[in-house]
Parts: structure tokens; sequence; C-alpha cells
């Protein structure tokens, strides 16, 4: 029961779209950044498309990462999404899934 509801949820984010090969190639391209596994997992599974977002995810981003480094790992972001959703905002203003 739990297995189908994570499977089911999982299904429904952007992560569902990845295949072994672009995370591979993903976590390869990022490791230059210093991230720690959490946060390029965190990556992968959200798929940020902002710099809020990336300075959300990553911890003491602006201390860590310079600028155009915080630039450059959300270009690589994009790539990584290969078949990006449109988000749309739901009744509270949040941004969500569709």
């Amino acid at each position: 029961m739990i297995t189908d509801q994570v499977l089911t949820y999982l299904d429904e984010t952007p992560c569902a779209e990845q295949t072994r090969d672009s995370i591979r190639s993903f976590m390869s391209a990022v490791e230059r950044f210093n991230l720690t596994r959490a946060e390029a997992l965190t990556i992968v599974n959200t798929q940020p498309r902002t710099l809020v977002e990336i300075h959300l995810i990553v911890e003491e981003c602006e201390e860590r990462l310079t600028p155009a480094q915080t630039a450059e790992l959300l270009d690589l972001c994009k790539v990584l999404c290969v078949n990006p959703r449109p988000r749309a905002l739901d009744n509270g203003g949040a941004m969500d899934e569709t």
C-alpha cells in the first residue's frame, strides 16, 4: 500500500522523466560545485527553475557559490529537465505541478 502511494507520488513529480544516464551525467556535472549528496538529489527530484529555488536547496548558497556558479548550476538544472511540466498557481497561491 505505502509502496503504491510512493510510486504514484513519484510518477507525478518531475523526477519521473529522469533516466539513469541523465542522473549520472547531472551528478558528474555538478561535482565541481561541492554539493552535498542530499542537495544534488533534491535538485534531481525537484528540478529547480529559478535562482530562488537553488538558494532554497543549497545550504549557505551565497557563501559557497558565486553568482556565476549559481547561474551555471541553474543552467545545468534546465538541461536535466528533459520534459518540463508547466507549473501553475494553486488556489493558495503556491506553485504546483500540473
